[in-house]
């Protein structure tokens, strides 16, 4: 949309809002229903329906490493298992965030994987980060209705909606999913309790920083700061301790789910999957400036080490000197993710909404401050956006409390005197409708964009899926060409009966050995080169 345009639009919007009728009958029964149960409603089914239409499917290809590596992780706690045995050779199944010896299991925390498995049961793995979104969008909308009113969360939500980070990294298997949705509901728990002092929901709050936790460890350590600090003042002053106490026995039961997986993992509670595959891999890969010195226990086959060379590449440049750069760069890739599209022209206006003076707002911020001051300990390029996903409703609200009382400001000027009831709604209806094309049309380029991602990898799943045997082992056979960061080399959770198992293509000895791990499975080579699936003949 031209930004003249726009500017014209919303000048239009205002001169409605001034010559706004007292109290028109729609505006009173649109903002009576907003005012119940169905804005929150509304809100997840409406978030739920257009990430579907993105994703597209409720079984999608995982397109990057840690996608495939969450859902690996899912699929062995649907099972009721933490780990496979290591294969019986583990290099023909090197898969990236994922454990192949001393036995076969993903590095990452298990908050996120826990919260996949009914989809994992149900045979629709999308089906939780979809609800998952669908829970995001209804304790947004509620947290700011709460706040400064239902006009605001209606024009909140659609802002947060879609925005170019939730539509490109929502439609994902990534842990944000999970660590958003418990971080608004944190929020949430913890208003309940400072306005009832009941015990439940502090150890909500407890329960649910606990579970963000053992989700996104570094993120949650931000967001617990200025959390603690505000629960802590409170129980000072109201002397609330035995309810402090409990929440705290709470949390500690959340986070003892992490020694209980590295015992199930590496045999020790002391001694973390992610500290072992680090060691393994990337000794890089810490937190902290400069190239960190080690050489890995293990050699990556050459597509992932392709990746891991890009990696140590960036932490070699990630120093302290490099900070305010670092910070910039992240800055404005933040700001894209937020305000790209047409919305670039309305972001000042966000400064309005930040500098309202609200206690909330204030608070909001500085935990989305310290998550962006958290990452900075840690080397990313910054269009990799998807680790601060859970900032985007803050600045929704910020965006939405600016334009909504710029609007009002400007209507005012109009009138020149006190706006009839109803007013702000209306201009939040008015900007929704002029809104409605341009967010459309984003929608429908991120589904294609989400299909031309995945095209890569869904050849080769429905090839896979048209082998005429029962149960196929396929050896894979990368081309030069071949993109490091999709892997069609992926282990699964139940290797004896899953229809197709893949390796890597290591030569007749080592693919000998293999092929006695699996007996009974027809033989196929695939030759991405030369895009040929092949089946063979095994002699014993």
């Amino acid at each position: 949309m031209p930004s003249l345009l726009l500017i014209a639009l919303l000048l239009v919007i205002a001169w409605l809002m001034a010559r706004c009728p007292a109290r028109a009958p729609w505006i009173a029964a649109l903002d009576r229903a907003l005012d119940g149960w169905m804005l929150p409603a509304v809100a997840f089914a409406a978030a739920v329906a257009v990430t579907a239409y993105v994703w597209g499917s409720l079984n999608p290809v995982a397109v990057y490493h840690d996608e495939a590596a969450y859902l690996l992780q899912a699929e062995l706690l649907a099972r009721f298992r933490w780990t496979l045995p290591a294969p019986v050779v583990p290099r023909a199944f090197e898969q990236a965030a994922v454990l192949v010896t001393p036995v076969l299991a993903p590095k990452m925390g298990p908050g996120h994987a826990l919260a996949l498995v009914p989809g994992i049961w149900l045979g629709a793995p999308a089906l939780m980060p979809l609800l998952l979104t669908g829970l995001t969008a209804a304790l947004l909308v509620v947290l700011v209705r709460r706040v400064v009113g239902a006009s605001v969360a209606l024009l909140t939500f659609i802002l947060w909606l879609t925005t170019p980070g939730n539509l490109s990294w929502r439609p994902t298997f990534f842990s944000e999913t999970s660590s958003g949705a418990a971080w608004l509901g944190a929020w949430w728990c913890l208003l309940e309790w400072r306005a009832t002092r009941r015990p439940r929901w502090l150890l909500a709050v407890a329960a649910l920083t606990g579970w963000g936790a053992i989700t996104r460890p570094l993120t949650f350590v931000a967001f617990a700061v200025p959390l603690g600090a505000i629960v802590l003042w409170d129980v000072v002053r109201g002397g609330h301790w035995r309810q402090l106490a409990a929440a705290v026995a709470v949390g500690t039961a959340c986070l003892l789910v992490i020694p209980l997986q590295a015992w199930r993992v590496t045999g020790s509670p002391l001694v973390s999957p992610l500290s072992v595959y680090t060691r393994q891999y990337l000794p890089s890969d810490v937190i902290g400036f400069g190239l960190r010195a080690g050489t890995p226990e293990r050699t990556s086959p050459p597509d992932i080490a392709r990746v891991y060379q890009d990696f140590n590449a960036l932490h070699a440049t990630h120093t302290v000197a490099s900070l305010p750069k670092t910070f910039g760069e992240r800055t404005a890739a933040v700001f894209n993710i937020q305000f790209g599209g047409w919305r670039g022209i309305l972001a000042p206006v966000t400064l309005v909404g930040m500098l309202a003076g609200l206690p909330e707002m204030a608070f909001a911020l500085v935990t989305a401050l310290l998550v962006m001051l958290a990452y900075l300990l840690y080397a990313h390029v910054p269009q990799w956006t998807v680790y601060y996903l859970e900032l985007l409703p803050v600045l929704s609200f910020a965006f939405a409390l600016g334009l909504a009382r710029s609007m009002r400001w400007l209507a005012r000027r109009i009138r020149r005197r006190a706006l009839p009831q109803g007013a702000e709604l209306l201009g939040v209806v008015m900007v929704l409708l002029v809104s409605l094309q341009p967010t459309a049309r984003e929608v429908v380029a991120y589904r294609r964009r989400i299909e031309h991602l995945t095209e890569y990898q869904q050849q080769f799943r429905q090839a896979f899926a048209q082998l005429p045997d029962r149960r196929s082992l396929v050896f894979v056979r990368y081309g030069k060409g071949h993109p490091a960061h999709y892997s069609l080399v992926r282990n699964v959770a139940d290797p004896a009966t899953a229809p197709v198992v893949t390796a890597y293509d290591l030569g007749p000895a080592a693919n000998d050995s293999v092929v006695r791990a699996f007996p009974g499975r027809a033989i196929y080579v695939l030759d991405e080169g030369r895009r040929t699936l092949q089946k063979i003949v095994f002699a014993p």
